[in-house]
């Protein structure tokens, strides 16, 4: 089943399987070439990937665990404990093996290797959310600013909901 693409430039095609219909469609433009294609097709499925509310459920879940060791307060010049560099660590492994299974899932003949390639030689095109995520994969910082991120909206939607169950609302009813 899996097709290796095809050497001859004008009939490259890069065969992704689809979802919904479990088949196969090209992708293919004679104005670009063959790893062109390959990136922009992986690109697509990662976008796709990163969108899913599975990957947004397993991200929640990852972070809804560890996100107080980030946003815990420390004395100033006091950096991050060693266990945010152990939560960073588990949590690169965890959504490196995620993605690429989802991409092996996606994409025929898909190589990691082949796509970091790529992406070393296309530096001006590493641009978007897709790459956000992926810099939050090897820039601890960028993890980091993502699982405050997190916490910050979990401890605003917190507080939110603890004062709506402050609030009594009763009926009144006024006798005229």
């Amino acid at each position: 089943m899996c097709n290796s693409p095809s050497s001859d430039k004008e009939n490259d095609q890069i065969l992704i399987r689809t979802g919904e219909t479990g088949g196969s469609s090209p992708l293919s433009s004679s104005s670009s070439s063959s790893s062109d294609r390959y990136f922009d097709s992986v690109v697509g499925a990662l976008e796709d990937i990163l969108v899913d509310p599975a990957f947004a459920a397993f991200q929640h879940d990852f972070f809804e665990m560890d996100y107080s060791v980030f946003t815990a307060e420390r004395p100033a010049g006091v950096g991050r404990p060693l266990e945010c560099t152990e939560i960073f660590l588990r949590y690169t492994d965890l959504v490196e093996g995620y993605l690429e299974g989802r991409l092996k899932e996606t994409i025929e003949d898909f190589s990691m290797e082949k796509f970091v390639r790529i992406m070393h030689s296309q530096p001006e095109r590493l641009t978007g959310d897709v790459f956000d995520v992926l810099a939050s994969l090897v820039d601890f910082e960028e993890f980091a600013d993502l699982v405050v991120d997190y916490g910050k909206d979990t401890e605003r939607r917190l507080s939110g909901q603890d004062i709506g169950e402050m609030l009594m609302v009763r009926n009144l009813s006024i006798d005229i």
